[in-house]
């Protein structure tokens, strides 16, 4: 199971010479904060109660969610609400979906897993990430039926299988307080879902044990498709820092600039940069690949 805790890594960058230098990366509070490109929901009613919250907790949200929905509603009915909310080319997709899909039985799975596998291939065609909230955890009847833990696992693996791109936001282990119908959370469950959700689409620190040395990369990593390095007069940003730091390093990653490419602000003073940089994702789960990084630089001193 491919489980995506903390999916911006930012940094892996080559510096010249060709010493491996750790990632300069940030915790944020919200994917998109401080961008202009969106990020999307789709989902069922899940969806509809996390937006709101997801909202407060710092995502830029365009919702589309349509209660009662399943996966197949969003490649059939639902098809030109999801294509036109893609035209404004989002940074991010996430996927509120699969609970209403559960309760359809366990013969329902191959159907979900199709319409998964078209949504995801749908989304993945904008140039967006996709980020699939799976459902919380399902009361052991609803409206005179149990869940099928089978259709729930038959999408889950259709995020898995498909690769780079595409993470499943793990919720079946969080204990999100109900309301009176034993399914849908209540005002304070959608809260702490969402600060849950955004957690763990949060920014998360990279041990030295990621640290990418030399040109080789390690045994069982290759090199990046293009060299990169520091440009002269910069050096790279290490260790903690400040929210506005945060919000131009998340709002630079989201632009999807070509690598290589580095844009300069002044932040709390000081002349910043940031540079899009290869990253290679090898964290337990992940596919093995390389994609856009920022990492953050400063002006060297004399």
């Amino acid at each position: 199971m491919k489980v995506h805790p903390a999916i911006w890594i930012v940094g892996g960058l080559v510096a010249a010479g060709g010493a491996g230098l750790v990632a300069a990366v940030m915790r944020g509070k919200g994917l998109n904060r401080g961008a202009p490109l969106p990020t999307v929901l789709v989902g069922d009613s899940m969806g509809v109660g996390l937006t709101s919250p997801l909202r407060m907790a710092g995502l830029p949200i365009h919702s589309i969610a349509v209660q009662g929905t399943t996966v197949e509603y969003w490649v059939n009915q639902g098809a030109a609400a999801l294509q036109a909310s893609l035209a404004t080319k989002p940074g991010a997709v996430l996927v509120a979906l699969g609970t209403n899909d559960a309760f359809n039985g366990d013969s329902y799975a191959p159907r979900a897993a199709a319409a998964a596998a078209k949504l995801l291939a749908t989304i993945a065609a904008s140039g967006a990430e996709i980020y699939w909230v799976g459902p919380p955890k399902l009361p052991a009847s609803y409206g005179g039926k149990a869940p099928s833990q089978v259709v729930v696992d038959a999408i889950r693996n259709e995020v898995d299988a498909f690769g780079g791109g595409a993470f499943w936001v793990e919720s079946s282990d969080l204990g999100i307080t109900r309301s009176a119908d034993g399914l849908h959370p209540t005002g304070a469950g959608y809260s702490y879902w969402s600060d849950i959700i955004v957690d763990r689409l949060g920014l998360a620190f990279v041990s030295t044990a990621d640290t990418l040395q030399g040109d080789t990369f390690g045994a069982d990593i290759p090199p990046p498709p293009s060299p990169i390095v520091v440009p002269a007069g910069w050096t790279q940003l290490k260790g903690a820092v400040s929210p506005a730091l945060t919000a131009f390093a998340v709002s630079v990653l989201v632009q999807r600039r070509p690598i290589g490419d580095l844009l300069v602000s002044m932040i709390d003073g000081k002349s910043i940069g940031a540079l899009t940089t290869w990253h290679y994702d090898n964290h337990v789960g992940h596919v093995l690949k390389w994609h856009r990084g920022i990492s953050l630089l400063q002006e060297a001193t004399s």
